[in-house]
């Protein structure tokens, strides 16, 4: 049963159309990035397809790579609630701890799959014309793979278990993409803070995806190790994969003993004959003491109507506890850039000045617009889950005002 699953969720999304757009970003990604560090490292004779550029892009992951397996992550168990198919599939002989496998597996091997896409894009670096021909070395074939065994696929692991275990445990797809933006902050702080305090043990060992303890072995490797070296299993690097790995494994078990077809589509309990009544009456008592509705159909009254829905999809947004924790971290790295990060190349940590703080936007911009652009999908998407669309015709409001009062609401949390 758990193969049957596997096989056909894994057929179904690599025969997807997105899976071709996930390859062009991530083929993207490894050119544009490896483009970034080379010209970073470009006073050390290195070359620039050489392995140790390609093991820190790969430790890295990017932005990418992190958002799209969110998006395909995410989709795996939600998608039963969000189409309420579990309801059907609890009726199946299907062992609900073996379609939790096989979903899980293909989930995971997809991404894998999706990921190659960094691999192929740090082959083609040496062919697509960014650099002279003598800037670039043999194919590190061999040191691409032992990347993608060492960094790659423990941190997909990563990825995928706590994304899936924050869906199962909320039945939420927003709880899903705090999980990845949570270790993403990880990562960030500790990246930074190696980069201005110096590299540290603990740093080593917070750091989710092994990004620092790699730095670490690129500071002591010398200029010909980086362009041919095999990255060395230092005691650090590999207590922090090991590290990971088994807080992923932890994940996993907990999600697996928490998930049940019951407690995905929301099991409810059973409610009193007397209750029931009284929630009947109650609503009886609401529909006639409701006040008459205002049937024009003025300007006048369209620009209210717009204000107030404006307000409401602000307050739909902002309101839920997920809005308020990814805030508070923007807020936190905010003060930390000014406080601790804002160190100057020639002078060292400077005072808060407006021109760093302004210059905030410039590095971590990327995360808001995501942000923005995640949240502005769930909006409009929305509509397709409720299946509003079937009465939208019926109501007095064109849809000028309900499509623009979104855009206030979404100009309105970009703004928060």
């Amino acid at each position: 049963m758990i193969f049957r699953v596997f096989r056909y969720e894994l057929k179904q999304r690599v025969l997807h159309w997105s899976t071709l757009l996930y390859y062009a970003l991530l083929i993207f990604q490894s050119l544009w990035y490896t483009k970034g560090f080379f010209n970073f490292y470009s006073g050390e004779d290195l070359l620039m397809n050489a392995p140790i550029v390609n093991y820190i892009n790969l430790a890295g992951g990017g932005i990418f790579m992190i958002v799209i397996i969110a998006i395909s992550t995410g989709t795996a168990f939600y998608k039963d609630i969000q189409y309420k198919t579990i309801e059907w599939v609890y009726t199946q002989p299907i062992n609900e701890k073996q379609f939790f496998w096989g979903r899980f597996l293909s989930t995971y091997f997809y991404n894998l799959l999706i990921t190659f896409g960094l691999i192929i894009g740090m082959l083609l670096v040496p062919y697509v014309g960014i650099a002279e021909a003598y800037r670039f070395g043999p194919d590190p074939v061999g040191q691409l793979l032992h990347g993608f065994a060492f960094l790659i696929m423990p941190n997909v692991f990563l990825l995928t278990s706590m994304i899936i275990t924050a869906v199962v445990f909320t039945r939420k797809m927003a709880a899903g993409y705090l999980a990845a933006l949570l270790l993403l902050v990880l990562f960030l702080i500790m990246q930074i803070t190696s980069g201005e305090s110096g590299i540290s043990l603990p740093l080593i060992m917070m750091d989710p995806f092994g990004f620092v303890a790699v730095e670490e072995i690129n500071d002591g490797l010398s200029g010909l190790e980086k362009n041919t070296v095999y990255l060395p299993h230092t005691g650090n690097f590999m207590a922090n994969r090991l590290l990971w790995l088994g807080i992923s494994v932890t994940l996993l078990i907990v999600s697996w003993s928490k998930f049940s077809y019951k407690g995905l589509f929301g099991g409810t309990k059973k409610k009193g004959k007397a209750t029931i009544a009284a929630q009947i009456t109650d609503k009886i008592e609401i529909n006639l003491n409701a006040v008459k509705p205002n049937l024009s159909y003025k300007t006048n009254d369209f620009l209210n109507k717009l204000w107030s829905i404006s307000i409401l999809e602000f307050k739909n947004v902002v309101r839920p506890v997920s809005f308020k924790i990814i805030s508070g971290l923007i807020l936190f790295m905010v003060i930390l850039q000014n406080l601790l990060w804002n160190a100057s190349y020639y002078i060292g940590p400077t005072f808060p000045l407006t021109s760093t703080m302004t210059s905030f936007r410039l590095t971590f911009g990327v995360f808001t617009i995501i942000l923005v652009m995640i949240w502005s999908g769930e909006l409009f998407f929305k509509d397709k889950t409720v299946k509003i669309d079937q009465i939208t015709d019926a109501l007095p409001v064109p849809v000028w005002v309900t499509q623009l009062s979104r855009f206030i609401a979404m100009s309105g949390v970009a703004l928060v």
